[in-house]
């Protein structure tokens, strides 16, 4: 696919949805922080709408709206006007696109003339996680280095809460790709240290610490059970149930009476079979001829609370516990030498920390200028082309009409062979030297001490995880 189609589909993920973030396909909780919406997928592709040529031409939508013509064949967008073809670049022109593999475009025209644009590589980007070395390829011309950026200010922090559980370890997110390396400038004089940044996330628990001293004995533990019942007396007749009276004082016993002469036996009575405690204070009594009888509420005052009992005997100490999981805890630090620090843990993960490196000073001055080369021919057909800024090239021909291109900005193409080397300018002033971390310290406290280049250091927080569950 020609770099101005990859542009074109870079630009519809980048449209402005009126929504948070959308991730379809693999891997749906891992997206890009930059990204609207992202697409995954190894086994399955991203399908346009597909259209007639006559379905399109009668769909006038949004500016840069994409479609699939099956008539032509071909992806189209719309510029606001008109759909145009991306399968030839020319817009419905005569003309065709060229990428020279150095930065620069070929538009060569029907009549056989061709006019190349200047070199588009945009500014390097932001350098990413140092990859696996390649082989070293061809030296290629010395780019423009690009603007550097101004260091935000660092946020406030906000005060230290809680700590809460620990949780599962999030999956971590893809690393993105890495920008072109852009060319080195002069050394700058050194850049002021930036603000702190961010404290990292929470490391894993550390080991488990040495068992504390066995703590006090705990409060005297509830009243057992109540023994077992003794044998029920026999079942007297029941009398009324009067008020609780209070108790009166005990008399003395009197001498027991001489027992009387036994009565006549009397009709057989009707007696209690079972008796049921409905556990709301009543009893419900059964009796032999298939009656019964639900008390009201017996349950009486509660009476003032009885002197404490003598402390039972010390019950015997329960068995000690398994011990709890070891942690995970920092095993060693390793500096990458690129500005990163590996921490290694005791359970055989390890995490990288983004670039500490400090900013790069101010590029110093630069050389004067070469000798400007021999103009080149006349283009046939273009008035004049027009840098729009942003990737896009507006092309003014000479019957008055125009065309804009969509982004032609491509990823950095491999380096050419070298080009024959012009008439050096003058060297620029030397820069003073940049600062650099010269040796990192681990403190042995979970904290670090970063030493730079000028006799600074900076000292991070304490890195420690919490401590894991026993």
């Amino acid at each position: 696919m020609k770099l101005h189609r990859i542009a074109a589909v870079i630009l519809f993920f980048s449209l402005n949805l009126a929504i948070g973030q959308v991730k379809i396909g693999a891997n749906p909780s891992r997206i890009d922080a930059a990204s609207i919406i992202e697409l995954e997928s190894t086994t399955k592709a991203f399908v346009l709408t597909r259209v007639t040529d006559a379905q399109m031409q009668s769909i006038q939508p949004l500016n840069g709206a994409l479609v699939f013509n099956t008539d032509t064949q071909n992806v189209h967008y719309y510029n606001g006007s008109q759909w145009l073809s991306l399968g030839n670049g020319s817009g419905g022109g005569t003309f065709s696109f060229q990428d020279n593999g150095n930065g620069t475009f070929t538009i060569f025209y029907s009549d056989g003339t061709s006019f190349t644009s200047r070199d588009l590589t945009g500014p390097a980007g932001p350098i990413g996680p140092a990859g696996v070395d390649g082989v070293d390829g061809v030296d290629g011309a010395v780019g423009p280095q690009g603007p550097q950026g101004p260091v935000g200010p660092q946020g406030i922090q906000g005060e230290k809460g809680d700590q809460g559980d620990a949780g599962p370890q999030g999956i971590q997110g893809p690393v993105g790709p890495a920008g072109p390396v852009g060319p080195a400038g002069v050394d700058g004089i050194d850049g002021a240290v930036g603000p702190q940044g961010p404290i990292g996330p929470v490391g894993p628990a550390g080991a488990d610490g040495i068992d504390g001293a066995i703590g006090p004995q705990g409060p005297i533990g509830p009243v057992g059970p109540a023994g077992a019942d003794g044998v029920d007396g026999a079942v007297g007749p029941q009398g009324p149930i009067g008020p609780v009276g209070p108790a009166g004082a005990n008399g003395a016993d009197g001498a027991n009476g001489a027992d009387g002469a036994n009565g006549a036996d009397g009709a057989d009575g009707n007696g209690i079979a079972s008796t049921v405690d409905n556990g709301n204070g009543t009893f419900t009594l059964n009796f032999t001829d298939g009656t019964s009888y639900t008390t009201a509420d017996l349950t009486g005052p509660v009476g003032p609370a009885g002197a404490d009992g003598a402390n039972g005997a010390d019950g015997a100490d329960g068995a000690d516990g398994a011990d709890g999981a070891d942690g995970n805890g920092i095993a060693s630090t390793v500096d990458n030498g690129n500005g990163t620090f590996t921490l290694n843990f005791t359970d055989g993960t390890s995490y990288t920390t983004a670039d500490l490196t400090g900013p790069v000073g101010p590029a110093g001055a630069n050389g004067a200028d070469g000798a400007d080369g021999a103009n080149g021919a006349d283009g046939n057909g273009i008035a004049s082309t027009v840098d729009n800024g942003n990737g896009t090239f507006t092309l003014n021909f000479t019957d008055g009409t125009s065309y804009t291109t969509a982004d032609l900005t491509g990823p950095a193409g491999p380096a050419g062979a070298d080009g024959a080397d012009g008439a050096n300018g003058a060297d620029g002033a030397d820069g003073a030297d940049g600062n650099g971390i010269a040796s990192t310290v681990d403190n042995g406290n979970g904290t670090f001490t970063l030493n730079f280049t000028d006799g600074t250091s900076y000292t991070t927080a304490d890195l420690t995880g919490p401590v894991g569950p026993a």
